[in-house]
């Protein structure tokens, strides 16, 4: 009986902390995600049309900023690794969704757990991610349709 009670609490912790967010690791732009490093952007994106590195460092994490741009995407390092990026372009599939996609398509792919709503002038998702990745990914709408994605890990 304490084997049982022990798998159910197990589970059910378990479900709780998957339950949080429905994007927990954040969002990928063509199979590459934050982490990335960059020899494995390069690798699946090519190289970049302008590439720049900041010449004084970030206070908050504590490196100089590479910003990486491609027609309609931004991607940006700190150490070598992808720990943000934007994108403006229907060229990128972001985990299955395009610029130019419903807001019905996002909810459908990802739902609602972890997601905050905000309407300013546009309206806003933006999805938690895990408290192993801190950070959220993030949607934006005008007239019920994708005009930019980001995800971003939190550095401060």
């Amino acid at each position: 009986m304490k084997e049982f009670l022990l798998a159910v609490c197990l589970l059910l912790a378990t479900s709780a902390i998957s339950a949080q967010s429905s994007l927990p690791k954040g969002l990928n732009v063509n199979g590459v995600a934050l982490g990335a490093k960059y020899d494995d952007v390069v690798k699946k994106l090519n190289k970049p049309t302008r590439d720049v590195t900041a010449k004084k460092i970030d206070e908050c994490i504590g490196a100089n900023i590479r910003t990486l741009f491609y027609p309609g995407l931004k991607l940006e390092l700190a150490d070598g690794e992808v720990f943000a990026f934007e994108i403006t372009s229907g060229s990128w599939n972001v985990s299955g969704v395009k610029i130019g996609d419903t807001s019905t398509q996002v909810q459908k792919l990802f739902g609602t757990r972890g997601r905050t709503v905000e309407k300013t002038p546009t309206l806003a998702w933006y999805y938690d991610m895990s408290e192993d990745s801190p950070g959220s990914s993030n949607f934006f709408f005008r007239e019920g349709k994708v005009y930019k994605i980001s995800s971003t890990f939190e550095m401060c």
